[in-house]
């Protein structure tokens, strides 16, 4: 569909892109360029899933030149995704005007091994830090001059689906339904199968958004 293939039109397992649809391929200029969206969905994927492409062209109508391209071979990511939401802990008020918070962070992974696992967030202005509440594995830790909590891990095997962490901060009443409370959650790792950096960010958290 146009909407995968750039205005490409699918003939089983071949995409066409024609000076019909495309108006950038009716003439191209010595040293001009065309580039076309290719967007795939796969079915299934795996750890050793890699995608083929081949791309052949052919220019001019009345003596066509035809031009047949390398095989292109890309590997896939590893799946691994970032998660965070916050909780008010109900059982634990304090008498300041502040309210106590758990925040929680997941992140998830079924493809391959990853390593140099870092994931950092920034509490926003006035959140006051308390302390870790769990972590699945690695170490997280607080930087108090840059209000910045940061959970490391040396490596991640695909075997571990899942890795959960939790800390807790104090909000100020009024801040509660304010704005983010946790800012710039970051999460980094390399993929060991692709040796690829991967990288994800969540732009910050509300009060609103729990589990």
């Amino acid at each position: 569909e146009s909407s995968v293939f750039g205005e490409g039109e699918l003939h089983d397992t071949v995409v066409l892109w024609r000076p019909d649809t495309i108006v950038s391929l009716q003439e191209l200029p010595s040293g001009g360029e065309v580039t076309v969206p290719l967007t795939l969905t796969l079915r299934e994927a795996g750890e050793d899933t890699t995608v083929g492409i081949e791309l052949d062209a052919r220019i001019g109508k009345d003596a066509p030149l035809d031009i047949v391209g390398p095989r292109l071979s890309f590997p896939l990511l590893s799946d691994a995704r970032l998660r965070a939401f916050v909780r008010e802990m109900s059982d634990d008020k304090p008498d300041d005007g502040q309210r106590a918070f758990r925040v929680y962070v997941s992140v998830t992974n079924t493809m391959h091994d990853l390593d140099d696992l870092n994931i950092s967030a920034r509490l926003a202005e006035d959140i006051t830090w308390v302390d870790v509440n769990s972590r699945s594995a690695g170490d997280i830790r607080f930087d108090e001059s840059e209000q910045r909590v940061s959970w490391t891990l040396n490596a991640l095997p695909a075997s571990v689906r899942r890795i959960d962490g939790s800390f807790d901060i104090l909000v100020p009443a009024d801040k509660v339904s304010n704005g983010f409370l946790v800012t710039d959650i970051v999460f980094r790792a390399t993929d060991r199968v692709v040796h690829t950096p991967i990288e994800q960010r969540i732009e910050g958290i509300t009060a609103l958004e729990t589990e």
